[in-house]
């Protein structure tokens, strides 16, 4: 993916992401510069039991299917380093 980033950086923004999980605690936070797709890729992959997080793909397994997952953007940035930085901070709470 960061290849494909890197030659759409000139006219692309970087999506920082967050996928909720109702009726527990659990986030999975990532980014993106195909937004308008990553959202249904996630989904695809979570319903094929193939999603590449292993605790996400068994709180999907737990606590049901799509309508149990909230996808929301929290942040953008201008460059695959920034989404980095921000995504980072994020995660670790600095």
């Amino acid at each position: 993916m960061k290849d494909r980033c890197k030659r759409l950086e000139m006219k692309t923004d970087f999506v920082i992401y967050c996928i909720e999980i109702k009726g527990s605690d659990k986030k999975y936070i990532g980014q993106t510069c195909r937004w308008n797709r990553r959202p249904q890729e996630h989904k695809r992959h979570l319903k094929n039991g193939k999603h590449h997080s292993i605790l996400l793909q068994k709180s999907y397994n737990k606590y049901g299917k799509e309508e149990s997952f909230i996808i929301n953007q929290i942040d953008s940035a201008d460059s695959h380093e920034e989404a980095d930085k921000k995504e980072q901070s994020i995660v670790t709470g600095k």
